[in-house]
């Protein structure tokens, strides 16, 4: 009875559970309840939707948005924040179904999910969705315990027939379970199948041994403790000698002797034998030191070789890392240093220090000398390896500092390597397994970038001296990816790069905004139609969209997609770009990015509407000069007939300047390239044959006159070159194609039986230069190439004719669409080429 009553109650919308409760078909809560509720929680109508879209019943919202009597502006606010709100959803199932194939995958079963339907549940309510999710990470947990024991099983069964006894044996064993425990499954089958007397690649860091935990003797000072090791009389503490080197370890024996004599005194002398011996310890080139006193002790630096399984730490390789050995009678801070971190050696076990600012201590990582103990002592009773040691030198050093001080970020972005996030988050001090560093390698897509960003919000702030320590887990990173600040921060520097290429930004955002997940150059371009103004969208889509798109390609923002479509990063980068959050909307970033274009368009229009008319008036004067040239070589030569014809064939500088700036339309190509080809054959006075082949049928778009006087030009140069070889005829052939690889371009080929140009004559005329060889002005075929620009085309040298010996330039045009009506007689002939 109360269903049928409330239905069409107007104060309905004011109890959002109850509303929400009604559009429910099963597991309907008692309604009277609801109702007493919320007649004791009163709430307006907009507080009402605010909680539906809260609690995820987006449907409820949905139908409050439509039946309630709501003012304009309170129904456009619900209107966006419910749009919002699904489209969260929507990302947050991507992400969370990518994360469950990807834990499947490790697992070694491959996860059947329906995304579709699981958004389509999120559309109506996200409890639904949750649900829906819920079961498949139980499918997902139960396919992890199996991989567990099957993989337990199988060392088991290696193991069996081995010593277990044997130290190699239990490293080995240790090992396999550390990489099955944290769910590194992939490297637990590679260790296991490969057996304990392989000599694995260590690409993992859980399979460096760590040094021993703890220094347990921090109450007795060095000098004593030195004496354990050197003095046979000395008393020493029970257990001890498990901390004391093997014999034949001269390493750490010879960074124990540098470290005692450190402890009396540190000077250069004794700074320069602690270093020598610690590179010697670390397997290291031991190189020259520059050592210099500096506050109360020696600065020096220590040499750190790059490797390529570490990720690109900033102090790695040929420069090394600053370091300085303070004096432990005097205990002050380290003094300043703008050379990048510090590593600061102690040789005390106390580690009393003045530090008058803890400020002076940020990218100061210090090591005091019980770390060096821990560093020389063996483990399990064996020789410790030099990089093992590395390796646990860099744990030490990385763990006090902030990832801005450890890692080199550019060289990150050249060389990423997939094993290198798992060593940056160990090196910081930081505890994540398999699953999570697959989730934080999804989440930042590779980019340095928003890894960096992710970093510096998750890590806690360094300390000198202290390790951090912390546990990164799937927890801890949704929380992260809810975080709106460092993820603005992080795709602002994403994107950075990409800042000033307008058309670039409008096609990525235009994306962002859509639902497909593949798209076509085009989809974009209709897209923009239905986002922004008409001519915004044209001139977008009249812009060089192909070259715009490589280059996100190139940068990681696009992806190649089957049957030559795109599609957006099929990771993180795709949330951190599609999601709409405070601040950023991609439509209204597409809108604006698309404006940007366009006025960029219109200011070069305005320049180029300023400059071409000192452009035509050029080509004009170029024209003239050419007609005077003539004009004067058949005086010369006394050809009266020849001189004459010029004399009558010369038009008005009026009318050439009318027909330079008549509008730009379709124009067919042959009759463009017969009327200059016929006026170069007719001032060589019939020495020239001049032959055209191809173009029938094809349309550009130019002014024809223009168009026409730069291959006009090129013709013309032709004749004088033929003129210079003395011989009797010549040859210019034209050849015209449309591009094999390029359906919507043409190729007009330029060949000439004249004397060809020389290499150095070729990189004048690449470079611009004033160029003449028969007598010219020396601009002509500068002024051609820019006009040829100018129709959107290209004219490059193309070296030597193989048929005919001469020069072979080729010019490239963009091709048009026929005029929809055939021109007028008077409009289609192309005009007079003098």
């Amino acid at each position: 009875m109360i269903d049928d009553v409330v239905r069409d109650w107007p104060g309905l919308w004011r109890h959002p559970d109850l509303a929400a409760a009604l559009t429910r078909d099963e597991d309907r809560p008692d309604l009277a309840g609801l109702l007493l509720r919320g007649l004791a929680d009163p709430l307006t109508v907009e507080e009402s939707a605010g909680r539906l879209i809260a609690g995820g019943e987006f449907a409820t919202a949905e139908e409050l948005h439509q039946r309630a009597r709501l003012a304009a502006s309170a129904a456009k606010e619900i209107a966006d924040r419910l749009d919002r709100a699904r489209a969260s959803a929507a990302v947050r199932i991507d992400h969370d179904v990518a994360a469950l194939r990807r834990r499947a995958a490790g697992a070694g079963v491959p996860l059947e999910a329906d995304v579709r339907g699981l958004t389509e549940a999120a559309w109506r309510r996200l409890g639904d969705a949750e649900a829906m999710l819920g079961e498949l990470d139980a499918t997902v947990r139960a396919l992890e315990e199996e991989a567990t024991r099957e993989l337990r099983r199988s060392l088991a069964a290696r193991a069996a027939g081995l010593d277990q006894r044997d130290r190699a044996v239990r490293a080995w064993m240790e090992s396999s379970e550390a990489c099955v425990q944290a769910r590194e499954f992939e490297t637990a089958r590679a260790l296991i199948g490969d057996g304990p007397l392989h000599r694995h690649a260590d690409t993992e860091p859980r399979l460096v041994p760590r040094l021993r935990e703890a220094w347990p003797y921090d109450e007795d000072d060095l000098e004593t403790i030195m004496s354990w090791y050197f003095d046979p009389a000395a008393p020493c503490p029970p257990g001890f000698a498990v901390w004391r080197p093997a014999e034949d370890d001269a390493a750490a024996w010879a960074l124990l002797g540098a470290l005692r004599d450190a402890a009396r005194d540190v000077n250069r002398d004794s700074a320069g034998a602690l270093l020598g011996a610690l590179h010697e310890l670390l397997g290291t080139d031991h190189p020259w030191l520059e050592l210099d006193d500096a506050g109360h002790g020696v600065m020096t630096r220590i040499s750190l070789p790059d490797n390529p399984r570490l990720p690109c730490l900033s102090f790695l390789g040929r420069r090394g890392l600053a370091t300085w050995v303070s004096n432990p009678r005097r205990p002050h801070g380290p003094p300043p240093c703008d050379d990048g971190p510090l590593l600061w050696i102690s040789p005390s076990v106390r580690g009393h220090h003045v530090i008058a600012d803890r400020a002076s201590t940020r990218g100061v990582a210090m090591l005091d000398a019980a770390f060096l103990l821990r560093l020389a002592a063996p483990l399990d009773g064996r020789r410790v390896e030099p990089p093992v040691r590395l390796v646990n030198l860099l744990r030490a050093v990385c763990a006090r500092l902030s990832p801005d001080q450890v890692m080199n970020w550019r060289e990150a972005a050249r060389h990423s390597r997939r094993h290198h996030l798992s060593w940056l988050l160990h090196l910081l001090g930081v505890s994540a397994d398999g699953v999570t560093v697959d989730a934080v390698r999804y989440e930042t897509g590779g980019s340095p970038a928003v890894l960096r960003g992710l970093l510096n919000e998750a890590l806690p702030e360094p300390r000198h001296d202290r390790p951090r320590a912390m546990t990164l887990d799937l927890a801890l990173l949704n929380e992260l990816r809810e975080r709106d600040a460092w993820r603005t921060a992080a795709a602002a520097e994403l994107l950075a790069p990409h800042a000033g290429d307008r058309v670039a930004m409008a096609l990525l955002w235009t994306a962002a905004d859509f639902d497909d997940d593949e798209f076509t150059l085009g989809d974009l371009c209709q897209g923009l139609r239905s986002i922004t103004e008409a001519e915004v969208a044209e001139v977008v889509a009249e812009s060089e969209l192909p070259g715009a798109a490589e280059s996100l390609v190139r940068a990681g923002l696009f992806e190649r997609a089957p049957g030559g479509r795109l599609r957006l990063p099929q990771n993180g980068i795709r949330r951190l770009l599609a999601e709409r959050r405070p601040g950023h909307v991609p439509r209204d970033q597409a809108v604006l990015a698309a404006r940007d274009v366009y006025e960029d368009y219109r200011d070069t229009a305005a320049r180029r509407i300023a400059g071409v008319g000192d452009r035509i008036v050029r080509m004009i004067g170029h024209k003239m000069n050419g007609r005077r040239a003539v004009l004067r070589s058949a005086l010369e030569d006394g050809r009266a007939e020849q001189a004459l014809s010029v004399v009558d064939s010369l038009p008005s500088i009026h009318e050439l300047y009318a027909r330079a700036t008549a509008p730009e339309r379709p124009c067919r190509l042959t009759e463009i390239l017969r009327n200059p080809l016929s006026v170069a054959q007719g001032d060589s006075e019939g020495m020239l044959r001049c032959e055209l082949t191809g173009g029938d049928g094809m349309f550009v778009h130019a002014n024809p006159w223009l168009l026409g006087e730069c291959f006009f030009n090129l013709f013309d140069n032709a004749r004088l070159a033929v003129r210079e070889t003395g011989r009797e005829f010549g040859t210019i052939r034209v050849t015209v194609a449309v591009r094999a690889d390029a359906p919507d371009l043409c190729v007009i080929d330029v060949e000439d039986s004249g004397v060809g140009l020389s290499a150095e004559d070729q990189e004048r005329l690449a470079r611009g230069d004033r160029f003449s060889t028969h007598g010219g002005s020396g601009v002509g075929f500068r002024t051609a190439r820019s006009w040829f620009r100018a129709f959107r085309g290209r004219l490059e040298i193309a070296g030597r004719s193989a048929a005919l010996g001469g020069a072979h330039l080729r010019v490239t045009l963009p091709l048009t669409a026929p005029p929809s009506a055939p021109p007028s007689a008077a409009s289609a002939a192309p005009p007079s080429g003098t």
